[in-house]
């Protein structure tokens, strides 16, 4: 049943190109600006570039790609599982669970490589706000044989039929960018099942293989596209992503000089004889690199920490003034005191903020400025873990949506016998205190 209809899944939302032709075709596609109003996908964002623009806010941003890959971590955990529910405790609500020992089952989600796509489907619900996974069916197109979740970035919504509201496909492509989307070659479009109505809709599909089912909120009148809840700290992604920038420009060019050393010509006559007369000009610039040398090599260095140097003075007899022979001048640090860190310090709390992520879960308080107070104790770690976990459970309801429309349409329901369930559990290792009579414990959700 798995191998019936693999081969025409290729919806790998990308567009591969092995010849010098195509490569000069996609050039000529890409010269001309498109008519994006003439486009039978909404945009997503302006000239169609929001998710371009988030992955890179992402890739370049350290707080926001560790956090968002931590919550992907912390929801899918040891990764789903199918289970038969036998009962609960009416009080705590803890369930009894019985592991499916089937075959098919078992089979079908080592196949269908059940934890990366899930990890893939959790992954761009925080990043990008959705995600959509692929479905083909069988030849006889009455079994689900294999899934795929594409990135969220090559993908595009086909605007809602105005008489139903309904959004009816789902575009794929590996370059938004120009004309190349509007070229049906390099574009592949694949039917999406209705919001609410999977199971119904995809039951009486007549023709077809592959289908895409969409995992999102529509809140706060997005139609198309629900913003991530980053999103809302956006300004203060671009600030913590240029601040690393500048501070770069700033090591790579700046002087690091640390003493200016003056040496009054005064000194040169009084304690070499002949310095005007006598000493050529390569001589007396012999005797000045040397003493150049001497006097850094006194500065500076760990073992040279704490010297002085001993230099006279002389009187200037027009001026009547002491003047010193040598002086020697500390240049200040004007980046010792950490500019433009507490700038970088507040931008990351509010990206965490905005991300509800807490960052004593990886051991640290909020940035070490000490408004938030020390963190890294096994507590804090310990809570701030569960809180995270109880936190992502609408992303793993979102993903287990798709596997109750399988588990239905695969009948896999036959399962459900003497009042027993099933359903699917994500599997998660949690850290205990010692008097649980040990450090790990293992749980479902």
């Amino acid at each position: 049943m798995f191998n019936e209809g693999i081969s025409l899944f290729k919806a790998t939302g990308t567009a591969i190109f092995s010849n010098l032709e195509a490569s000069k075709k996609i050039a000529s596609l890409t010269d001309v600006p498109p008519d994006y109003h003439l486009a039978p996908w909404s945009m997503w964002g302006d000239d169609n570039a929001a998710a371009i623009e988030m992955m890179e806010d992402i890739k370049h941003t350290a707080v926001l790609s560790g956090s968002l890959h931590m919550k992907t971590r912390i929801a899918l955990g040891k990764g789903i599982a199918p289970y038969l529910i036998t009962g609960s405790d009416i009080i705590t609500g803890v369930e009894t669970l019985e592991p499916i020992i089937d075959t098919e089952i078992n089979d079908w989600f080592e196949v269908n490589n059940v934890y990366e796509n899930g990890y893939k489907a959790i992954y761009n619900q925080l990043a990008y706000g959705w995600s959509t996974t692929q479905l083909l069916l069988n030849t006889s197109k009455d079994y689900i044989n294999r899934i795929k979740v594409p990135d969220a970035v090559t993908c595009r919504l086909e605007k809602k039929n105005p008489k139903t509201g309904i959004i009816e496909n789902l575009f794929l492509c590996a370059n938004w960018q120009g004309k190349l989307a509007f070229n049906s070659e390099f574009m592949r479009t694949v039917p999406v099942l209705e919001e609410d109505y999977e199971l119904a809709d995809l039951s009486s599909r007549k023709s077809g293989y592959e289908f895409a089912m969409l995992h999102r909120l529509q809140t706060d009148g997005f139609q198309y596209y629900p913003p991530p809840l980053w999103q809302s700290a956006n300004l203060w992604v671009k600030i913590s992503r240029s601040i690393p920038i500048i501070k770069e420009a700033i090591h790579k060019n700046q002087m690091s000089i640390k003493y200016v050393i003056l040496i009054h010509d005064q000194y040169w006559k009084r304690n070499y004889k002949g310095w005007e007369n006598k000493l050529t000009q390569t001589e007396r610039e012999d005797i000045v690199r040397k003493k150049h040398a001497q006097i850094n090599g006194w500065l500076t260095g760990e073992v040279n920490a704490g010297k002085t140097i001993v230099a006279g003075k002389y009187l200037d007899e027009m001026t009547q003034k002491q003047i010193s022979e040598i002086e020697i001048l500390v240049i200040e640090d004007k980046w010792k005191d950490g500019k433009m860190l507490p700038d970088g310090a507040a931008a990351d709390k509010q990206i965490l903020f905005a991300s509800l992520f807490n960052p004593a879960i990886m051991g640290s308080n909020l940035l070490g400025d000490g408004a938030s107070g020390g963190a890294g104790s096994g507590s804090d770690i310990r809570e701030s873990f569960l809180v995270a976990l109880m936190q992502m459970e609408t992303e793993r309801q979102m993903n287990n949506k798709l596997f109750y429309l399988i588990k239905r349409f695969n009948k896999w329901t036959r399962l459900e016998t003497n009042g027993k369930r099933m359903v699917f559990r994500y599997n998660t290792t949690i850290l205990t205190t010692l008097d649980k009579g040990g450090s790990l414990q293992h749980t479902k959700a």
